[in-house]
């Protein structure tokens, strides 16, 4: 159990000479977790937890947004420091260690974060993708070589959705208002891997490797946007496949 306070960003705070006046978010943290050694070189942690929030702005003039996650309107004037959020969930991790050229993670989560608003109706927050799962590993056949994988899947986060006849009524993206993270995005997961190759030296260590992001090409989706020129809802995509190499030196 813990209880923590973090500053306001300058960019909330600059808005308005009142807000400087703001009290700083409070947090309480009540975590419950277990270590088991399974064997010698793997791990076993369980944790649950729940973190209640208080003390954080809300815009008066705005009551459904949630400033802090950055909020749909680049200026706020007034804030008031009664807004409520939370957090619960619980994580599983199995860690294990290099031994016989051999080590790995897989982790997973099921999770909520959500804000009370201004008209006390409880939203889900932006980041509230409940389920994440996470896979990593490699093997080192020897000094010289070591091949990695890292593989992660992640629901998808809300987002409000556009309003489309207003959007193309003013010819540009309009938000559905009534709705305010309401709509998911959908799930993301891609895989990394990465090829490492070592050169030894008497004092120092030159490795070239070779990444590769995303190597099934997944189309990920990053964001919706208004395409006035189709007038219709369109979208963006994150990086697909893309290989990256390079050098790094060690001394």
């Amino acid at each position: 159990m813990g209880l923590f306070y973090q500053n306001l960003p300058l960019l909330l705070l600059s808005q308005n000479e009142k807000n400087k006046t703001l009290h700083d978010p409070r947090a309480a943290h009540y975590i419950l977790g277990v270590d088991h050694l399974l064997t010698e070189n793997t791990r076993l942690t369980l944790e649950v937890y729940q973190k209640d929030y208080a003390r954080f702005p809300i815009d008066p003039a705005q009551p459904e947004l949630f400033p802090i996650d950055g909020s749909f309107f680049a200026h706020h004037g007034e804030l008031a420091d009664n807004g409520k959020a939370l957090a619960r969930g619980v994580e599983i991790m199995l860690q294990k260690k290099l031994a016989q050229k051999f080590y790995g993670l897989a982790s997973a989560s099921y999770f909520r974060t959500r804000y009370q608003d201004g008209n006390g109706v409880w939203r889900d927050r932006n980041f509230d993708n409940r389920v994440t799962f996470g896979l990593e590993g490699g093997y080192k056949p020897n000094r010289k070589w070591e091949y990695s994988l890292r593989w992660i899947y992640a629901g998808g986060p809300p987002h409000t959705p556009l309003d489309l006849a207003a959007s193309k009524l003013n010819h540009r993206a309009v938000l559905d208002e009534t709705r305010i993270n309401e709509s998911r995005y959908p799930d993301y997961h891609a895989m990394n891997v990465r090829f490492d190759r070592r050169f030894h030296f008497s004092e120092s260590n030159l490795i070239f490797y070779l990444s590769v992001w995303n190597v099934y090409n997944r189309k990920n989706l990053a964001a919706y946007f208004w395409n006035d020129k189709e007038q219709k809802q369109d979208v963006i995509y994150q990086w697909q496949l893309l290989p990256i190499f390079g050098l790094e030196y060690e001394l």
